[in-house]
C-alpha cells in the first residue's frame, strides 16, 4: 500500500509540533474530530522512534488504541501493544492502554523511566489519576496531549 501524503495543514502541524519538541515542549495538538489527529501523531511517532526516542501512545479505549495501531502499520511502522494478556515487548514504538499501565504501574517503572516521548490520545483525560499516575513515572517524557476537545466542562486544567 502506498503511503498517503499528508494534507499541508497536517504537514504544517507535524512540523510545529517537532519544533516544539525540539524546544522541550510539551505541545497540546488540538484538532476538529476526522480532520486527521492520529495521522499527525503517527507520523511525528515515526519521526522521533526513527531518532532513537522510545515513544508510546496512550488511549483509553480500545477503539482509539486499535485506530493508532493500525495507523502505525499503515505506515509501516513496527510497534508493540500494552494490552491485557500481553507482556511488555521492547518495541521503541508502543501503543498502550492508559487502564493496562496503570494496573501494572510498579512493574513497569523501569519501562516508563525510558520513554522519551509520550503521545496522549484524547488528552483532556489526563486530568484522571489514572493518567497522572502514570505521566509521574515518565520523569524524563515530554508530552504530546492530542485532542478535539481542550477544555472540560468541569473546568480542570
Amino acid at each position: 500500500m502506498a503511503r498517503r501524503e499528508l494534507r499541508p495543514y497536517q504537514m504544517e502541524d507535524r512540523e510545529r509540533i517537532l519544533a516544539a519538541l525540539r524546544l522541550r515542549r510539551n505541545p497540546l495538538y488540538v484538532l476538529d474530530t476526522g480532520a486527521g489527529k492520529t495521522r499527525v501523531f503517527s507520523e511525528v511517532a515515526d519521526i522521533v522512534s526513527s531518532a532513537g526516542w522510545r515513544t508510546v501512545i496512550f488511549t483509553h479505549r480500545w477503539e482509539l488504541l486499535g485506530q493508532a495501531s493500525r495507523s502505525l502499520a499503515a505506515l509501516g511502522l513496527n510497534h508493540g501493544l500494552v494490552v491485557p494478556g500481553r507482556a511488555l515487548c521492547h518495541d521503541i514504538l508502543q501503543v498502550a492502554s492508559i487502564d493496562t499501565v496503570d494496573a501494572r504501574l510498579g512493574h513497569y517503572l523501569p519501562y516508563l523511566e525510558s520513554i522519551r516521548l509520550a503521545i496522549i490520545d484524547e488528552a483532556h483525560h489526563t486530568a484522571a489519576r489514572k493518567y497522572m499516575r502514570v505521566l509521574e513515572a515518565m520523569r524524563r517524557a515530554l508530552r504530546l496531549g492530542v485532542t478535539a476537545t481542550p477544555y472540560r466542562t468541569d473546568g480542570t486544567g
